[in-house]
């Protein structure tokens, strides 16, 4: 199990949504968060996604290779707080996530299913994203489908191994 606790920033938030595209307010706009029910910007899931993803490939090397990822947002993970990022092993094949933040509330928390790093080609991936227990982003080789906000969008991928 590895526990390393990182503290998110604001420009982190906004350098995500230039990357991906996701330039929802809730994510980069302190003033328009400030009057949501969250009273500030949140992470956006993909990010913490790819933290958690970045800590299983520390912590139990490069080569584990994803193939399932179901992970759920519990509460919103804000800037400015030294989170826990902890993965385990739990059995063999699936790897327990959790992003936790200082009051020990799990805000993100999911389980990867991983094989062998050798074993079938990269395009067999699934991962599903839960928000308020409802699949807000599942990608698969054939499209990724996104729904936040009441607003929905489906886009083709192409996977390279």
């Amino acid at each position: 199990m590895t526990q390393p606790r990182i503290t998110l920033t604001q420009s982190q938030f906004d350098e995500f949504a230039r990357l991906s595209g996701d330039d929802n307010p809730i994510h980069v706009d302190p003033e328009f968060s400030a009057q949501t029910r969250f009273g500030r910007t949140v992470a956006h899931g993909m990010f913490l996604f790819s933290l958690l993803q970045a800590e299983v490939a520390r912590s139990m090397g490069d080569a584990v290779r994803l193939s399932e990822q179901v992970l759920l947002f519990r509460a919103p993970t804000f800037t400015d707080t030294p989170m826990v990022f902890d993965v385990a092993r739990v059995e063999d094949g699936t790897i327990a996530e959790r992003v936790i933040d200082p009051d020990g509330v799990v805000t993100s928390e999911g389980t990867a299913t991983v094989g062998d790093p050798n074993g079938g080609p990269a395009d067999d991936v699934t991962v599903t994203v839960y928000d308020n227990e409802i699949p807000s982003i599942i990608a698969s080789p054939a499209s990724l489908t996104l729904d936040e906000l009441g607003g929905s969008d489906t886009f083709t991928l192409k996977l390279a191994t």
